[in-house]
């Protein structure tokens, strides 16, 4: 089944553990289990019946994505499913900073070969854009220009 959701957290906790992880601007960081718990209650809040295989030797991997562009960037991810590099997997996408014209999550209905559901990740009154979706979603990233997007991803191991 492929599924996405989104919307805008009041959870600042998730919030500031994601500026956290923006700031460290490093590949191994390990997730707190209280905030992996938190992402899971809201992921099954809106529909979705995961579980985490705590028997994995990592539960997570943590993307961070921290660009600046002041021409438009045609580099950004090319449309691709997670279920190559992280199969079994639910990623979550916190947006915490959006200051730029574009970059959207574009997410790919089926045989269809542009996007054709947009995601706008403007962060507003400091409160995190949230998006989350299966390893079998095909997306991606916009093109974007004249700011900074800082988004960070945690790609959660389930059974």
């Amino acid at each position: 089944m492929e599924y996405y959701a989104t919307y805008l957290s009041k959870e600042i906790d998730i919030y500031r553990y994601c500026e956290y992880c923006i700031e460290q601007d490093e590949k191994d960081i390990d997730i707190d289990s209280n905030i992996l718990d938190k992402i899971v209650q809201i992921i099954n809040a809106h529909g979705f019946n995961i579980a985490i295989d705590r028997t994995q030797s990592s539960l997570t991997t943590i993307e961070i994505f921290n660009h600046k562009a002041t021409i438009e960037r045609e580099d950004t991810f090319p449309p691709h499913r997670e279920k190559e590099e992280f199969p079994n997997t639910v990623t979550f996408c916190c947006c915490v900073k959006n200051t730029c014209k574009g970059g959207e999550l574009g997410f790919y209905e089926l045989f269809e070969n542009k996007p054709s559901i947009l995601v706008n990740t403007n962060d507003t009154n400091k409160m995190a854009h949230i998006v989350f979706f299966n390893d079998k979603i095909m997306h991606t990233g916009q093109p974007f220009s004249n700011g900074v997007r800082q988004l960070v991803s945690i790609h959660i191991n389930i059974y």
